[in-house]
């Protein structure tokens, strides 16, 4: 099958399909599928499905993944940001009970 260029894809208009015969416009049909079904299959490629650097991958889409992590990875992640406020606390903790004179904390002043 003769891949589409260019020019036959700007020459290809209402009036153009309309003086196809049938079995014509199916195979042009057929002919678009293949190269639209072609360029998602491009834009879909990754450094992780093909060949590609990672380098070469979008960074839009690294944003996109980052914000769809599965529950279990939000799992972690809260418990890790929980056992952090749970240190910021003890540490508050402390100061409320440290004494606010800074002659008793620093002796030489």
């Amino acid at each position: 099958m003769k891949l589409l260029t260019k020019d036959d894809l700007t020459q290809m208009d209402r009036v153009y399909f309309q003086k196809l015969d049938q079995k014509t416009l199916i195979d042009v049909a057929c002919k678009l599928r293949d190269f639209s079904v072609n360029l998602v299959e491009r834009l879909e490629q990754n450094s992780k499905n093909s060949s590609k650097p990672p380098s070469s991958d979008s960074p839009y889409q690294k944003t996109i993944n980052k914000s769809s992590e599965s529950k279990d990875e939000n799992d972690n992640k809260n418990s890790v940001d929980d056992e952090k406020q749970s240190v910021v606390n003890n540490d508050l903790e402390l100061d409320k009970n440290s004494p606010a004179d800074d002659s008793v904390r620093f002796p030489g002043k």
